[in-house]
């Protein structure tokens, strides 16, 4: 388990940044993600091996927003 804040994936370059990180981490785990900075109150998007569970805030983005990377071998 890992814990990271990213300080805002809100623009597609950073999030692109943290799409390549899981491509190139094989190692299964959760990654917990703070101050996503994200306007979409729910999303989910798979990210190679991984799956990201975020939360936002739609009129104030900045310094909210919290996710979840989570690895396929991690079962319920």
């Amino acid at each position: 388990m890992w814990s990271l804040n990213v300080h805002g994936i809100k623009s597609e370059g950073r999030l692109q940044e943290l799409r390549q990180e899981c491509i190139a981490k094989e190692e299964p785990g959760l990654l917990l993600i703070q101050e996503t900075w994200r306007p979409n109150p729910i999303e989910c998007e798979k990210i190679g091996k991984w799956t990201f569970y975020g939360t936002g805030n739609e009129t104030k983005s900045r310094g909210n927003g919290t996710g979840i990377l989570v690895h396929e071998d991690i079962k319920a």
